[in-house]
Parts: structure tokens; C-alpha cells; sequence
């Protein structure tokens, strides 16, 4: 007996040291999960210091000017005026506008984006946890933390808050499936309200609760081999019978109520209100198929290939699943199509391009497929695993890119980016891009399925991991480089020249004419680094982009029938305008395109050039107009125009009232027009024969140019 306790005693001992193991091994995971987040914060926010501006126009200067709205005055205005709800994003970023400098309130607003959407990783983490073990969740969220969405956080976008509340309420989903009490249900349907007031796009989530209930009944029948597998369905959906019931009951007194007010339905989208009609069925099926085809791509096609395997075992008679695996699978396919037509649909009638930035909620639940189907053992049943992976390697290769790489793509498509350079490198184009994309897709496909299990693992990891750092590099590169692009619009050192010239405080009206319209960073830029530019006026017909409408009365007082920007414009002491109008003030700052002014009276043009690029070329025609001087004495004009030496003489009708003046101006010359008259007058120049440089061999320029002007006023 002695020697049996003996021989008992070490394995006992042994169990106890393999099971504190464990646990110290387990325990290991949640710390390396917080270190590799808050690292991911780190590298993020030194990131963001890199961005140079605002250049996602105008999405981007509507969230600015909303969240400094509520800053200022805890409501969100829009140049002044009540804006239709698009969404709470602008409150959360609301608290950098307390800053002093733009330009820390533009870094704090990034840091804000960062810290939001790293918040993600808190609900990935959890349910990473609950379908796998650590070691796997761990690999999961760090794959997760390498998605090219994170670029986002760079922009003043909503996606930084949307993508954590979207997983909390896909999470929340999952876990009400798994026990559908009446306190989970409540918080489901809180869950994806607060996604909705996010982004109203959300509000679709409410048609995949009740797809993913159903769902989740039919994998309950597989899972227990159910010959009759409606009385699962039927089961799930009166366990969740209290969320069905209010999503059914307050649908139809919505429904009722727009019905009594004479109202649409689609009134719930507010600002989005446009949206919600208009479609044909041709283009949303088009466009549903395009962004089925893309989804894979931007995550690297093997998640998705996993996603398929996964799903498929789960439908097959008496599946091995958990209660948490069919949870997942069934919000996944519960939310992932209804997501995929809205956003296609949309596409269809608004954008002709792939909207990936709509749908860059769905990569994380591709991402948790993945690792599930590692940590289940990589099953590859051969007829189900050769399907998921060369049906959306095929899908993808077919997509024509020829219509989809775009410049437009950069700022919705990011994972295009690097496909997007690649087709202006390669000699074959786009045809080579997909070539290379073949070769991809036929290399992840064989990975897939033909990889040893020993290093299947580490090997689609890394494989993966690789490709989402590599498209968030490039996206990350195209998008600073349109954001340089952007900044360099109001060609100006310091960007905040006008806040530092008179102080944020002051009220300076921006005066906008339709050339500026043309080029509308030159006023996003400025209004977004200036707080005092405000109000912005547009004398240019409608649709006004920029700001309000306005107009010039006959002696050029500028003005408005919006009543907030009558009432600053009328009051005003200062005003920004291109060097194309002058206002009747005192230059008191200039820089590139832009003249800053303190005005003498009320709001008014002194005079206005057309037709006269910022280079100093005309085109075919061109004109000059004065609206009279202050005090009623002749204003005074002084046109000259030069043909530079070796191009053709021009000649130059300049008309003045009923009176024309033929001017012939030689090569190398300069011929000089003076104009004095009382009162409003107009100069009108028309300049034959015009030359185009291009075809003169005298560069890239394509532009049809007569002569060099300048204008000039007061005395000659």
C-alpha cells in the first residue's frame, strides 16, 4: 500500500504543475491582448500626426463644422443652420474643438478617431473568446488590429465610431442567441439603436435580427439532427419573442405615423433621405454581385474561404457545434447580405464604384471565422473546401476592373489602392493587374487547401497579417498624398494665416465665385483651418456646395436670403475673397489664390475679373467689372496685355458699353488699355486667334489661351 501512494504521489504532483501551467499560460493571453492593443494605439496616433488635412470633402468639413457647432454651442449647426441628423459622430469628437490652436484640435480629433475605434477590440476580444481558445483569439485580434479600416482614423469620418458600436451590436446579438433573455433582447435592440444614431445605414441590422433568429434555429435542428427543423425555428423565435414583438409593433406605428403626417417612410434617414428610393432592379442586382465578388479581397480571400468551410459543416446533419459557433454563424448570415444589397443598391444609384468602406463592418466577422477554423483543426471536407475556395477566387478575377480602378476609389475602396497604382506601373495595365490578381487568388487558393496542418497555421497567419499590413500601407500612402494634395489648395505656409492675423474669435465672411466653386478645397481648406472664417457665401448659381446662395445688387453690395449669414455678413468687418473679386476695404493679408480684407461699410464688391486664369492667361473671352467706387468718382482701369516673345500676334476687341476698341498686340509686346467711368461698368475682352501650348510643343498644357492680362485699378 506504501509503495502505491508512492507511485500515486508524483502523478498527482504532476497533474498539479500541468494545470497551474495552464492557467499561467492562459492568463498570458488577455495581457498580451491589452499590450498589443494599446501598442496599436501607440503606432496609430504617431501615424495620424501624418496626415496632413481634411481631404474626404465634403464629408469631412460637414463632421468638422457639426462637431465645433456643439462645441461652441451644444447643438449641431451647419454653417448656422439646423442640419438634417446624419449622425452622434460629431459629438464624440466635439471635445477637441476646445483647443485653442486648429492644429491641435485637428491632432486631438485624430487621437479621439484612434482611441474610438480601437474600442473594437474590446467586443472582438470577448467574442473571439467565447468561439475559441485564447491562443487563437489572441491571433484573431491581431489580425483584426491590421485592417486597412483603421486608416480611418485619420479622417474625420464616422467610421471610427461605427466600427466599435457595429461589433457591440453584432456581439450583443450573438450572445442574446446563445440565451435569449428578456435583459439580453432589450440590449440588443439598444445595441443597434445606438449603431443606427452612429451611422443610419445600421438601421438595416434591424432586418438581420430576426433572419439571424431564424438561423440560429435551423443550426440548432442540424446540430441535434431534427428531422423536423421548423420546430426549431419556430422555438427561436419565441424565445425572442419580446424583440420581435417591439421591432414588429413599433414598425407598424411608425409606419402608421408617416402614413398620418403625409410623410415617407424614408423620412427615419434624415439627411440620407435621398437614398431610400429611385433604384432599379437591374443595377441593385449589378451592383450586389460587384461587391459580393470584392468582399474576400479585402481581407485577404482566405478568412472568407474559412467562413465558407465553417458555415458549411454547420448546416450538415448532427454538426459538432457549440451553442456560441452557431450564435456566430448566425448573425454573420443574418447581417452579412442584407448589408451587402443596401450597400450595392446604394452604389447602384450613387457612387458606380465599389463602396467597401460601408461594409468594412462585416472583415472582423470574416476574421473570427478564420481563426475558428483553425482552432477547430482546419477541416477541409474536399467537395466544400475546393468550393470556398476557388468560387471567390473566381468572383474576384472577374470583376471588371477596367470600370472600377478609379480615381474615385480612394477614398471608399482602400483596398483598391495598391491595384489602383500597380495598373499605371505595369505595361499591360489593368489586364496585368488581374493577372497578378490570378496568381494571388490561385496561391492563396492551393494554401488553403493543400498545407500541411503543421504549418498551415503559422503560414496563413503570416500570409494574411502580411497582406492587411501591406493594403493598409498603400491605402494609408494614397490617402497622405491626397491630403497633401488638399493642403496645397489654399497655397499658403501657414494654413491658419487668417486666425493668426485676427484672432479665432472674429467673424470673417468667405465671398466665393464660381471659379472657386470649380476648386472647392480652396474654401473647405481655409473655412476648416480658420475658425473665424464664417459665414461662406457663394455667388455662383446653385447647387451651393460651399455655403449660402448670395447675390450681387447692381452697385455690388453682396448679400444673402439666409437670415443667419445676412445678419454676421451684414456686420462684418472682415472678408476673405480670391484675388479674382475685390472688395471695397483695405488688403490687409494675402496669400496664393486668397485676399484678406477689412471692409470699408457694408459687404461689397468693388469689381470682379472673369476668364482670367491665376497665371495671368485669358481665354478666348474675358471680362472686367466695376461696381462703382464709395465715393462716386470715376473708377479708373488699367488693362495690359503681352504676347511673350515667339507666339503669334493677337488681337484683343475690348468693349466697353456700346463702344469696342480692336487692340493688336505683337509678339513681345505689350499694349496698354485705359478705362476711367462713373459708376457700375463692364469690360469685356475677346481675344483672337487663341493658341492651345500642348500642340505648340510647349508642355502638357491643353488650355485654349489668347493673352496675358492683368487688371489693374485706381489711378493709371
Amino acid at each position: 500500500m506504501a509503495g502505491e501512494r508512492v507511485s500515486q504521489a508524483p502523478p498527482a504532483a504532476a497533474g498539479s504543475r500541468l494545470a497551474v501551467s495552464v492557467r499561467a499560460r492562459e492568463n498570458v493571453w488577455p495581457l498580451a491582448a491589452v499590450g498589443v492593443v494599446v501598442l496599436s494605439v501607440i503606432v496609430r496616433i504617431l501615424v495620424a500626426r501624418r496626415m496632413p488635412t481634411p481631404w474626404i470633402m465634403s464629408d469631412e468639413i460637414t463632421y468638422s463644422e457639426l462637431a465645433k457647432s456643439f462645441s461652441d454651442k451644444h447643438r449641431m449647426l451647419f454653417h448656422g443652420h439646423a442640419f438634417p441628423f446624419v449622425s452622434i459622430y460629431p459629438i464624440a469628437i466635439a471635445p477637441a474643438w476646445l483647443a485653442g490652436a486648429m492644429s491641435t484640435t485637428y491632432t486631438v480629433a485624430k487621437t479621439l478617431n484612434v482611441l474610438l475605434m480601437s474600442l473594437a477590440a474590446i467586443p472582438f476580444w470577448f467574442w473571439a473568446r467565447r468561439l475559441m481558445p485564447a491562443a487563437y483569439a489572441f491571433g484573431a485580434l491581431v489580425l483584426f488590429l491590421l485592417l486597412p479600416a483603421f486608416v480611418y482614423t485619420n479622417e474625420l469620418m464616422t467610421e471610427s465610431l461605427a466600427l466599435p458600436v457595429a461589433l457591440l451590436a453584432f456581439f450583443t446579438m450573438a450572445v442574446a442567441l446563445e440565451r435569449p433573455t428578456v435583459l439580453r433582447q432589450v440590449l440588443v435592440l439598444l445595441a443597434i439603436g445606438l449603431a443606427a444614431l452612429v451611422r443610419l445605414q445600421f438601421l438595416v441590422v434591424f432586418i438581420g435580427l430576426p433572419t439571424a433568429v431564424v438561423l440560429k434555429g435551423l443550426l440548432d435542428a442540424q446540430a441535434a439532427g431534427a428531422r423536423r427543423p421548423w420546430r426549431s425555428i419556430v422555438a427561436a423565435v419565441r424565445g425572442f419573442a419580446w424583440a420581435l414583438g417591439v421591432l414588429f409593433v413599433g414598425g407598424i406605428l411608425y409606419l402608421g405615423l408617416k402614413a398620418a403626417q403625409g410623410a415617407s417612410p424614408t423620412a427615419v434617414l434624415g439627411g440620407y433621405e435621398k437614398t431610400g428610393s429611385g433604384y432599379s432592379l437591374n443595377g441593385v442586382v449589378r451592383w450586389f454581385a460587384l461587391h459580393v465578388a470584392e468582399t474576400p479581397y479585402a481581407v485577404g480571400l482566405v478568412p472568407v474561404c474559412a467562413f465558407i468551410v465553417v458555415a458549411g459543416i454547420a448546416f450538415a446533419r448532427n454538426a459538432r457545434t457549440t451553442e456560441a459557433e452557431r450564435a456566430f454563424l448566425a448573425v454573420a448570415l443574418g447581417v452579412m447580405p442584407w448589408m451587402i444589397l443596401q450597400v450595392g443598391a446604394f452604389a447602384s444609384q450613387f457612387s458606380a464604384r465599389i463602396e467597401e468602406r460601408n461594409l468594412i463592418y462585416l472583415g472582423p466577422l470574416f476574421l473570427l471565422a478564420f481563426l475558428l477554423w483553425m482552432a477547430q483543426g482546419l477541416p477541409r471536407p474536399p467537395l466544400l473546401a475546393a468550393l470556398a475556395a476557388l468560387v471567390p477566387a473566381v468572383l474576384l478575377v472577374a470583376l471588371p476592373f477596367e470600370s472600377l480602378l478609379n480615381i474615385s476609389i480612394r477614398s471608399d475602396t482602400f483596398s483598391f489602392s495598391p491595384l489602383l497604382r500597380l495598373s499605371t506601373q505595369l505595361d499591360g495595365g489593368v489586364t496585368d493587374v488581374r493577372i497578378v490578381l490570378a496568381i494571388g487568388a490561385l496561391v492563396a487558393a492551393i494554401s488553403f487547401l493543400a498545407l500541411p496542418r503543421r504549418v498551415a497555421v503559422p503560414a496563413l497567419l503570416i500570409g494574411v497579417g502580411a497582406f492587411l499590413a501591406l493594403s493598409s500601407h498603400s491605402a494609408f500612402g494614397a490617402a497622405r498624398g491626397l491630403a497633401i494634395g488638399a493642403k496645397g489648395a489654399p497655397e499658403a505656409a501657414d494654413v491658419s494665416w487668417i486666425d493668426h492675423r485676427l484672432g479665432a474669435d472674429e467673424s470673417v465672411v468667405f465671398v466665393a465665385d464660381s471659379p472657386t466653386t470649380a476648386n472647392p478645397h480652396l474654401v473647405w481648406q481655409t473655412e476648416f483651418w480658420n475658425r473665424s472664417v464664417h459665414p461662406v457665401l457663394e455667388l455662383a448659381p446653385p447647387p451651393n456646395i460651399l455655403g449660402d446662395s448670395a447675390a450681387i445688387s447692381p452697385t455690388g453690395r453682396v448679400t444673402t436670403t439666409a437670415a443667419n449669414s445676412a445678419s454676421e455678413a451684414a456686420n462684418a468687418r472682415y472678408a476673405v475673397a480670391p484675388k479674382t473679386l475685390k472688395l471695397a476695404g483695405q488688403v490687409i493679408a494675402q496669400t496664393g489664390q486668397l485676399a484678406l480684407y477689412r471692409l470699408n461699410g457694408p459687404l461689397r464688391l468693388a469689381s470682379a475679373t472673369t476668364g482670367i486664369y491665376s497665371d495671368r492667361w485669358t481665354g478666348a473671352t474675358a471680362s472686367f467689372t466695376s461696381y462703382g467706387t464709395a465715393n462716386g468718382k470715376p473708377a479708373k482701369v488699367t488693362l495690359r496685355f503681352t504676347v511673350p516673345k515667339d507666339l503669334p500676334a493677337e488681337q484683343v476687341a475690348v468693349k466697353v458699353g456700346s463702344r469696342t476698341q480692336n487692340v493688336s498686340v505683337a509678339s513681345g509686346a505689350t499694349q496698354v488699355v485705359r478705362v476711367s467711368r462713373r459708376g457700375p461698368f463692364r469690360v469685356d475682352l475677346n481675344v483672337t486667334p487663341t493658341f492651345q501650348p500642348a500642340a505648340l510643343g510647349l508642355g502638357p498644357d491643353t488650355r485654349q489661351l489668347g493673352v496675358l492680362a492683368t487688371v489693374e485699378t485706381g489711378s493709371p
